[in-house]
Protein backbone atom coordinates (compact mmCIF):
# COMPACT_ATOMS: atom_id res chain seq x y z
CA UNK A 1 0.00 0.00 0.00
CA UNK A 2 1.04 3.52 -0.87
CA UNK A 3 1.35 6.26 2.10
CA UNK A 4 -1.74 8.43 1.45
CA UNK A 5 0.08 11.79 1.00
CA UNK A 6 1.89 9.98 -2.26
CA UNK A 7 -2.08 8.96 -3.53
CA UNK A 8 -2.61 12.49 -2.71
CA UNK A 9 -0.18 13.48 -4.90
CA UNK A 10 -0.90 11.50 -7.67
CA UNK A 11 -4.35 12.44 -7.53
CA UNK A 12 -3.21 15.90 -7.83
CA UNK A 13 -1.26 15.40 -10.70
CA UNK A 14 -3.59 13.35 -12.76
CA UNK A 15 -5.69 16.40 -12.22
CA UNK A 16 -3.75 18.40 -13.70
CA UNK A 17 -3.12 15.99 -16.48
CA UNK A 18 -6.74 16.02 -17.05
CA UNK A 19 -7.56 19.87 -17.02
CA UNK A 20 -5.03 20.41 -19.12
CA UNK A 21 -5.82 17.70 -21.58
CA UNK A 22 -2.33 16.26 -21.59
CA UNK A 23 -4.18 13.21 -22.52
CA UNK A 24 -4.76 14.31 -26.09
CA UNK A 25 -1.39 14.08 -26.62
CA UNK A 26 -1.49 10.46 -28.54
CA UNK A 27 2.36 9.83 -27.45
CA UNK A 28 1.54 9.81 -23.98
CA UNK A 29 1.54 6.68 -21.71
CA UNK A 30 2.46 5.77 -18.34
CA UNK A 31 6.23 6.29 -19.22
CA UNK A 32 5.58 9.82 -20.00
CA UNK A 33 3.14 10.17 -16.77
CA UNK A 34 6.12 8.76 -14.64
CA UNK A 35 8.70 11.15 -15.77
CA UNK A 36 6.25 14.20 -15.43
CA UNK A 37 5.29 12.81 -12.15
CA UNK A 38 8.11 12.07 -10.36
CA UNK A 39 6.76 8.24 -9.34
CA UNK A 40 7.13 4.76 -10.82
CA UNK A 41 4.72 3.81 -13.22
CA UNK A 42 3.28 0.48 -11.09
CA UNK A 43 2.17 3.67 -8.32
CA UNK A 44 1.03 5.50 -10.97
CA UNK A 45 -0.92 2.34 -12.14
CA UNK A 46 -2.03 1.37 -8.91
CA UNK A 47 -3.73 4.84 -8.02
CA UNK A 48 -5.66 4.93 -11.37
CA UNK A 49 -6.90 1.15 -10.38
CA UNK A 50 -7.91 1.77 -7.16
CA UNK A 51 -9.02 5.78 -7.46
CA UNK A 52 -10.32 5.89 -10.53
CA UNK A 53 -11.12 2.43 -10.81
CA UNK A 54 -10.11 1.82 -14.75
CA UNK A 55 -6.34 0.22 -15.60
CA UNK A 56 -4.23 2.95 -17.30
CA UNK A 57 -5.82 2.20 -20.65
CA UNK A 58 -9.00 2.41 -19.92
CA UNK A 59 -8.38 5.46 -17.99
CA UNK A 60 -6.91 7.05 -20.89
CA UNK A 61 -9.40 6.21 -23.53
CA UNK A 62 -12.21 7.49 -21.35
CA UNK A 63 -10.59 10.99 -21.15
CA UNK A 64 -9.89 10.88 -25.24
CA UNK A 65 -13.83 9.33 -25.73
CA UNK A 66 -15.57 11.89 -23.18
CA UNK A 67 -13.69 14.66 -24.67
CA UNK A 68 -14.50 14.78 -28.18
CA UNK A 69 -18.16 13.30 -27.42
CA UNK A 70 -18.48 16.71 -25.83
CA UNK A 71 -16.88 18.73 -27.98
CA UNK A 72 -19.41 16.87 -30.64
CA UNK A 73 -21.74 17.85 -28.59
CA UNK A 74 -20.85 21.40 -28.55
CA UNK A 75 -18.63 22.41 -32.01
CA UNK A 76 -20.70 21.57 -35.59
CA UNK A 77 -17.41 22.17 -37.11
CA UNK A 78 -15.62 19.15 -35.90
CA UNK A 79 -18.56 17.31 -36.74
CA UNK A 80 -17.45 17.55 -40.36
CA UNK A 81 -14.45 16.45 -39.12
CA UNK A 82 -13.34 13.13 -41.13
CA UNK A 83 -12.52 9.99 -38.99
CA UNK A 84 -8.91 10.38 -39.01
CA UNK A 85 -9.09 14.05 -38.29
CA UNK A 86 -11.76 13.13 -35.63
CA UNK A 87 -9.00 10.37 -34.30
CA UNK A 88 -5.83 13.24 -34.42
CA UNK A 89 -8.30 16.01 -32.25
CA UNK A 90 -8.81 13.13 -29.53
CA UNK A 91 -5.75 11.70 -29.49
CA UNK A 92 -5.31 8.18 -31.01
CA UNK A 93 -3.32 7.23 -33.46
CA UNK A 94 -5.31 5.82 -35.77
CA UNK A 95 -9.02 6.12 -36.94
CA UNK A 96 -9.58 2.69 -36.79
CA UNK A 97 -8.34 2.69 -32.91
CA UNK A 98 -10.67 5.73 -32.65
CA UNK A 99 -13.71 4.04 -34.13
CA UNK A 100 -13.44 1.22 -32.05
CA UNK A 101 -12.65 2.74 -28.99
CA UNK A 102 -16.16 5.16 -28.81
CA UNK A 103 -18.30 2.46 -30.11
CA UNK A 104 -17.31 0.71 -27.01
CA UNK A 105 -17.25 3.79 -24.47
CA UNK A 106 -20.56 5.33 -26.05
CA UNK A 107 -22.01 2.12 -27.42
CA UNK A 108 -22.81 3.80 -30.84
CA UNK A 109 -20.75 4.62 -33.86
CA UNK A 110 -19.10 7.91 -33.65
CA UNK A 111 -20.71 8.82 -37.62
CA UNK A 112 -24.27 7.99 -35.78
CA UNK A 113 -23.71 9.94 -33.12
CA UNK A 114 -23.10 12.31 -35.42
CA UNK A 115 -26.40 12.02 -37.17
CA UNK A 116 -28.20 11.83 -34.12
CA UNK A 117 -26.74 15.18 -32.76
CA UNK A 118 -27.62 16.88 -36.39
CA UNK A 119 -31.13 15.55 -36.68
CA UNK A 120 -31.42 16.75 -32.93
CA UNK A 121 -30.13 20.17 -34.79
CA UNK A 122 -32.77 20.05 -37.31
CA UNK A 123 -35.84 19.73 -35.21
CA UNK A 124 -35.14 21.62 -32.78
CA UNK A 125 -34.13 25.43 -33.86
CA UNK A 126 -37.42 26.21 -34.99
CA UNK A 127 -39.99 28.43 -33.10
CA UNK A 128 -42.39 26.01 -31.36
CA UNK A 129 -42.25 22.07 -29.40
CA UNK A 130 -39.41 20.95 -29.48
CA UNK A 131 -37.60 17.13 -27.74
CA UNK A 132 -34.90 15.47 -27.10
CA UNK A 133 -34.16 12.19 -25.89
CA UNK A 134 -31.36 10.66 -23.47
CA UNK A 135 -31.28 7.32 -23.46
CA UNK A 136 -28.52 5.34 -21.42
CA UNK A 137 -25.65 3.65 -23.03
CA UNK A 138 -23.35 0.55 -21.84
CA UNK A 139 -24.19 0.03 -17.90
CA UNK A 140 -27.16 2.97 -17.87
CA UNK A 141 -30.29 1.49 -18.87
CA UNK A 142 -33.46 3.55 -19.47
CA UNK A 143 -34.45 6.77 -21.86
CA UNK A 144 -36.41 10.25 -21.00
CA UNK A 145 -37.81 12.04 -23.50
CA UNK A 146 -38.25 16.24 -22.87
CA UNK A 147 -40.60 18.31 -24.55
CA UNK A 148 -39.62 21.90 -24.48
CA UNK A 149 -41.09 25.59 -25.63
CA UNK A 150 -38.62 27.00 -28.18
CA UNK A 151 -39.43 30.74 -28.50
CA UNK A 152 -38.03 33.48 -30.29
CA UNK A 153 -35.35 35.60 -29.08
CA UNK A 154 -36.72 39.13 -28.50
CA UNK A 155 -34.57 42.10 -29.37
CA UNK A 156 -34.21 44.86 -27.17
CA UNK A 157 -33.16 48.25 -27.50
CA UNK A 158 -32.59 50.47 -24.61
CA UNK A 159 -31.77 54.20 -24.96
CA UNK A 160 -30.78 56.20 -21.69
CA UNK A 161 -29.98 59.70 -21.84
CA UNK A 162 -30.31 60.60 -25.18
CA UNK A 163 -29.83 64.18 -25.73
CA UNK A 164 -30.98 65.71 -28.99
CA UNK A 165 -29.86 69.21 -29.97
CA UNK A 166 -30.65 71.93 -32.36
CA UNK A 167 -29.62 74.63 -33.89
CA UNK A 168 -31.75 77.33 -34.66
Amino acid sequence: YLPQSVIDDILDKLDYFESDKIFLDSSVGLEELEKMFAYNRRYISLVIQNEKKLGFLSYLNNLKINNITALLRTDRQIRKYTNAGLAEESGFTSGKIFSRTFKKINGIPHLDFIERLNSEDLTNKEVGKGTITVKGINNYNGSQTVEFTIIPAKAEIEVSDLVHTYDR
